[in-house]
């Protein structure tokens, strides 16, 4: 099962959104072998923003660019070092 064991909640915020009845379905049949493998119980919104959590936290792509916004912020607010304008600054 790729999804792993939900953990302890932080502070929630809430989310309102419709989904199609068969992807609906399908989190439901996936609430079903998430308790059968880990004898826990989770109703389908709570198994929703688990399975968004973890997209987001293993999205490769997304934490990277996370990462260039924090260093691009903390030099905007001249908390790092700038990055050089060119090569020839770079060497210097």
């Amino acid at each position: 099962m790729k999804l792993k064991p939900a953990p302890k909640p932080a502070t929630p915020r809430e989310l309102k959104l419709r989904l199609e009845a068969d992807t609906y379905n399908e989190l439901e049949a996936y609430a079903e072998l998430y308790e059968a493998e880990y004898g826990d119980a989770i109703d389908v919104p709570k198994l929703a923003a688990e399975i968004l959590r973890q997209f987001l936290d293993t999205d490769r792509a997304f934490r990277s660019w996370k990462k260039r916004q924090r260093r691009e912020k903390g030099r905007a607010r001249g908390n790092g070092p700038e990055a050089p304008a060119s090569a020839q600054e770079a060497r210097a």
